[in-house]
């Protein structure tokens, strides 16, 4: 039977916000190159990397 990617990190103990970081890496505000992130994106996206 085929796990979806979200059944599998479940099982390693992912927690959800994390799922979503490890399927878009480019979305998490924390660990990105901050020179790439529009002035726009810096306002939206909050100290602890999660988005308003």
């Amino acid at each position: 039977m085929k796990k979806t990617v979200e059944e599998f990190l479940r099982e390693q103990g992912m927690e959800q916000e994390n799922i979503f970081d490890i399927l878009y890496p480019e979305r998490k505000g924390e660990k990105r190159n901050e020179e790439h992130i529009s002035r726009s994106e810096q306002s939206s996206v909050r100290t602890d990397g999660t988005f308003k």
